[in-house]
């Protein structure tokens, strides 16, 4: 991993590290350095690694969850983290209305993915996790306002955004019904 020093800088070739083209000087990160630079690889942004850095030094393993599980990284949320939320659903201890309030303030990001992945977990938390969760998203009128979602990044956000409105009505339904009728007819063994 270590190469030769960039142009203009003396010093020992083994006090940088270079990865993909970035050299970054070891004393200035440490042991760190191989940590935050091997996480460049994942795909994440460096904003998604800065909230969940900053939830982890909070001791917000809840937040630190929600935030790993909806990355603007364009993939599914990661099982892993899913899982954790869905454990989170059945512990006595969590605050349900501090889960359903931080995933749904990851729905108000201005990124389709984050949105996406954020409506997905909701859905998975909805199907599979504790029903005091869905309880929650019915007696609160906590719904998901993404009428008019519009990502305007690019033209896959701009198809994505009318599925993502869709979708997060879909969601809105599901807590209604569930609030008319106290029963997810979606949990029903056929």
């Amino acid at each position: 991993h270590c190469r030769s020093t960039p142009s203009g800088i003396t010093n020992y070739p083994w006090t940088f590290l270079e990865f993909r083209g970035l050299v970054c000087p070891l004393d200035f990160w440490g042991h760190l350095g191989y940590t935050v630079l091997s996480d460049i690889m994942s795909g994440q942004s460096i904003q998604d690694r800065i909230i969940a850095a900053r939830h982890s030094i909070a001791g917000q393993g809840l937040a630190k969850s929600v935030c790993k599980a909806t990355t603007e990284e364009v993939m599914g949320p990661k099982k892993k983290h899913v899982d954790y939320l869905l454990q989170c659903t059945n512990e006595p201890n969590v605050s349900i209305p501090q889960l359903a309030n931080l995933l749904i303030e990851r729905t108000q990001h201005t990124n389709w993915v984050v949105v996406f992945k954020s409506l997905i977990t909701i859905h998975n938390l909805m199907n599979y996790g504790n029903e005091r969760f869905t309880q929650f998203l019915a007696s609160n009128n906590c719904t998901l306002n993404l009428g008019n979602f519009l990502d305007k990044t690019g033209v896959q956000g701009y198809d994505m955004s009318t599925y993502i409105r869709r979708y997060s009505k879909y969601l809105n339904e599901k807590a209604f019904s569930y609030r008319a009728m106290a029963f997810d007819f979606c949990k029903v063994k056929r």
